[in-house]
């Protein structure tokens, strides 16, 4: 699971990996962990990201916009906004993110809520692997729009690209 940690605050970074590791130790969970220390440098390198803990409060770019340009880039992104100020809660529910955890950091409260995004992750994001001659795609389910068949070769149309397989396609119910 790809995760990113942007805080302005390295030893806020540092405890988000810390508790981010002990929860892998303990449910053998693989974490790849990206840490950013402002917005900029993060705009500027467009990975998509499966979750996100993101400080409110930063200079030049603050986590409201980093989550909004998070969600462009992956639709399906755990967001969790980690700040002392109350007064963004409505603006960061308006983009859909996962949790709102205040600082100082309750660790208790942080592996609840991780262990709860861990679950949703797993039960909402199914990928299926499009496979087209020599070349593997992974797409998610969700951003699948629809799928038609066009010249001996399925078309699979997502939110972002269309994808082409001519492997027989199955389903089941």
């Amino acid at each position: 699971m790809k995760v990113l940690i942007c805080d302005d605050d390295k030893c806020i970074v540092d405890e988000i990996k810390n508790n981010l590791n002990t929860f892998s130790n303990k449910h053998k969970i693989v974490f790849n962990i990206d840490s950013f220390y402002n917005g900029i440098a993060l705009l500027k390198s467009h990975i998509s990201y499966d979750m996100a803990f993101i400080d409110i409060e930063m200079p030049q770019v603050n986590g409201l916009t980093l989550s909004a340009q998070l969600k462009k880039i992956n639709s399906n992104i755990i967001i969790f906004i980690i700040t002392s100020y109350d007064a963004y809660l409505d603006d960061a529910m308006d983009l859909d993110v996962f949790r709102y955890l205040s600082k100082p950091i309750d660790n208790d409260r942080f592996f609840r809520a991780l262990n709860t995004a861990i679950n949703y992750y797993h039960s909402n994001t199914q990928i299926i692997t499009i496979e087209y001659y020599d070349e593997y795609y992974s797409v998610f389910t969700n951003d699948i729009v629809y799928i038609t068949i066009g010249e001996r070769k399925a078309v699979i149309i997502t939110q972002q690209k269309k994808y082409y397989t001519n492997k027989k396609l199955s389903y089941w119910k």
